[in-house]
């Protein structure tokens, strides 16, 4: 009888777990490209409202101006997230060089800015006319704005 001489050797268990470890990264990455699709998160909400110049209220030439708030239905808008930017024309006039800004809240609490709230820009010795403000809050998606007659 004649005997064969064949060679039953496997991969080695070392390279076969790798493998295999290999394998199953390439399967949850590829799942996850295919399930991350339908995960989208929504897009932030557009914040809807005005500021008006409320000119009772106000003496621009003398660093004064308060805007009335009228905010859309629906929304509830922390204070610490609402952000006031100055403009003087093209330039951001930066609130820490003597200007403040102050909410005042006729409606709501102290957390909370809502329609009916006033903010209140100061500037002592400086002429207000012509500037913008505006505010946007952290979460939603755009501005309100308003302008102080120059």
């Amino acid at each position: 009888m004649k005997k064969s001489w064949k060679k039953d050797e496997g991969v080695s268990p070392v390279i076969a777990t790798i493998l295999m470890v290999a394998i199953t990264v390439v399967l949850a990455a590829v799942l996850y490209v295919m399930v991350s699709q339908y995960m989208n998160t929504p897009p932030p909400i557009p914040i809807t409202g005005s500021l008006s110049y409320m000119a009772d209220k106000s003496t621009p030439s003398a660093g004064k101006a308060t805007l009335g708030l009228t905010l859309g239905s629906g929304l509830n808008v922390a204070t610490a997230d609402a952000t006031v930017t100055i403009l003087n024309g093209t330039a951001i006039v930066p609130t820490g060089s003597g200007i403040w800004v102050n909410w005042t809240h006729i409606v709501s609490d102290a957390t909370h800015i809502q329609s009916g709230d006033r903010l209140t820009v100061e500037a002592p010795g400086k002429n207000l006319g012509g500037y913008e403000i505006v505010v946007s809050v952290k979460g939603y998606s755009g501005t309100i704005s308003g302008n102080i007659p120059g």
